[in-house]
């Protein structure tokens, strides 16, 4: 059973886009795109409550795409996603952007979820 909460997902790894979405399907509405100008076209006529945006894109990366498009996320929530342990790009991230960053590795679904239903303290005891 889905509910109203629309979740976009921007990743240059299409392996890594379908396995969040296939993990959300039946809980949200998930749309993914592998390509940034995909993703931005889809912005200006749909506006997600989460963009799960990879930090390191094809052709920029996940910050460059965010600034790019700041209008446009006004009102998103933004989940910077990454392979990247970086303690500096982590909070580095966190603010410029006032996102929240989610690894990829073993904690990344539950990360999510508890983002998703608004849990920030369990997300918080992930992180650490």
């Amino acid at each position: 059973m889905t509910t109203d909460t629309k979740i976009f997902l921007l990743d240059d790894e299409k392996i890594v886009c379908e396995f969040i979405a296939h993990s959300f399907k039946d809980q949200y509405d998930f749309t993914y795109f592998t390509k940034e100008e995909d993703c931005a076209k889809a912005l200006i006529s749909e506006k997600p409550d989460f963009l799960l945006l990879d930090y390191y894109l094809a052709e920029m990366n996940g910050l460059d795409f965010y600034e790019e498009n700041k209008m446009l996320l006004e009102g998103i929530e933004i989940v910077f996603i990454s392979g990247q342990k970086s303690i500096t790009d982590m909070f580095g991230v966190i603010n410029q952007t006032k996102a929240k960053f989610v690894v990829k590795d073993e904690n990344m679904l539950k990360c999510l979820e508890y983002l998703f239903i608004g849990d920030l303290e369990a997300y918080e005891n992930l992180l650490y």
